[in-house]
């Protein structure tokens, strides 16, 4: 099979430590347009800049007040992902009664339970980042212990709002949970603010990476209404963000720099624009306005994307 631009583009970042093309510094120049704005939020600052792409892309580097940032990777890191939100270790692991977060305050060991299903075994087999001592553990025993730092960096995403199910490829009303008030203002204030559109924030997926962690170029396409945007937060550890078009064969390939407190926008064209993260960086610009929090080793060399979107479409 033909190797097309965009999987040439991927596979470089995957296994360079190379810097992409576009960051907060130089993004005027490659830009199509930006516009700086005074905003009325509380959660914003009260200047941010934005950058306009092809396809209606929109780049929007450190909009957020500290405050705010600070506040919700606190509250990713020390509740959205963990149960009772569904999470990526959940239907293999027994989970929903532990307390996670607590454990990992106070640095104590977790005894973990694996399902008994062969779904469940094979996703221990084909870990490829478990020791083999703890594979042994899983199939031997179905019980290993671990430490809870380890179980969380297990965690490859976890869900909030309407739910996602990736095994039927729809969304279950029928499983929901609360998007914190800060995610939800902070998304209405940049729809109204910035994408110039009524957003209903009704679901989000949380990505959680550690730096062997990738997600090849897709297209997010399960939304009702294609016409409202796909808002992308970062924290944490900087990453290679990639942007191709409709095509996987068209050659028009743009790579970003996304840092701590950038937030990306696919909306128009771009929505349904193939995109990735091919790598994830050992830059952190964020590390020293975490470092008095009780998360930083969780977020110090990892990196949080917030996916927030429109999950139905209303007259």
């Amino acid at each position: 099979m033909e190797r097309t631009k965009l999987r040439e583009v991927e596979k470089y970042h995957m296994h360079s430590e190379a810097l992409p093309t576009i960051n907060s510094t130089n993004a005027h120049t490659f830009c199509q347009s930006q516009e700086q704005i005074t905003t009325n939020s509380k959660f914003l600052k009260d200047t941010v800049t934005a950058y306009y792409f092809k396809g209606g892309f929109i780049f929007i580097p450190n909009p957020l007040r500290k405050e705010v940032k600070r506040e919700i990777t606190k509250e990713v890191l020390t509740k959205l992902l963990y149960p009772p939100y569904r999470n990526s270790i959940d239907r293999s692991l027994e989970i929903e009664d532990l307390d996670i977060y607590g454990a990992y305050l106070h640095n104590k060991e977790i005894s973990v339970k694996m399902y008994d299903s062969p779904v469940a075994k094979i996703k221990i087999k084909q870990n490829p980042y478990a020791p083999p001592e703890e594979k042994e553990s899983f199939l031997n025993t179905g019980i290993v212990k671990i430490s809870p730092i380890e179980l969380i960096k297990k965690i490859r995403w976890s869900s909030i709002g309407i739910y996602y199910d990736w095994e039927i490829k729809a969304y279950n009303k029928e499983i929901t949970s609360k998007i914190p008030d800060v995610i939800d203002q902070v998304c209405k204030d940049i729809s109204q603010e910035i994408c110039k559109v009524s957003f209903i924030p009704e679901t989000a997926v949380i990505n959680y990476y550690q730096k062997k962690d990738r997600i090849m170029s897709h297209i997010d396409r399960y939304e009702e209404d294609m016409s409202k945007p796909l808002i992308s937060f970062s924290f944490g550890a900087s990453c290679v963000f990639v942007l191709g078009t409709k095509e996987r064969e068209d050659p028009s390939v743009d790579t970003f720099l996304l840092e701590d407190g950038d937030i990306a926008i696919l909306i128009g064209d771009s929505r349904e624009y193939f995109h990735g993260v091919p790598k994830i960086l050992s830059l952190n610009k964020g590390l020293e306005d975490y470092k008095n929090e009780e998360f930083f080793s969780l977020i110090s060399e990892s990196r949080i994307n917030i996916s927030v979107r429109q999950a139905y479409k209303y007259d």
